[in-house]
């Protein structure tokens, strides 16, 4: 390509840096060809093409179901270090769980019980104007 590399902005090359980056590429790697535009111009088109951003957006995601396809063969590689084999399942693990968190996120639970005892929940406006009622509040708070 005559002058270096891409700058302006281009479907065809948008195209094929965000299927470089859904199998999981970074943006680093994706855009190290001459073909390809340099990581300031692929933050400008995000700025100035929305298409673009939903494109990119999109291919992040894949991205993270293809990091969860690669945990699969390393943890089958019995060639690879096991300390080396789990910084990289680690690694991919947390990239999947940033990228798609209702997917691969941990999920955390509370158990919000109250053991069969009373609980009294108060309105926060009733309890900036003093108007909690007596006998509910009142009876729930111990006074020794």
């Amino acid at each position: 390509m005559p002058g270096g590399r891409p700058n302006s902005y281009n479907e065809e090359t948008a195209r094929k840096l965000c299927a470089k980056l859904s199998i999981g590429e970074s943006l680093r790697t994706a855009t190290k060809g001459d073909d390809m535009p340099c990581i300031e111009t692929v933050f400008s088109w995000m700025r100035k093409y929305p298409e673009f951003l939903e494109q990119y957006e999109k291919a992040k995601q894949e991205a993270a179901d293809m990091f969860t396809e690669d945990m699969l063969d390393i943890a089958q590689d019995q060639s690879l270090d096991t300390q080396r084999a789990r910084l990289m399942v680690d690694t991919r693990k947390w990239i999947a769980s940033k990228l798609k968190p209702k997917k691969y996120g941990e999920r955390i639970e509370q158990d919000l019980t109250s053991k069969g005892e009373r609980i009294f929940v108060l309105p926060s406006e009733l309890i900036k104007k003093n108007e909690i009622p007596d006998d509910s509040y009142s009876s729930s708070i111990d006074h020794s």
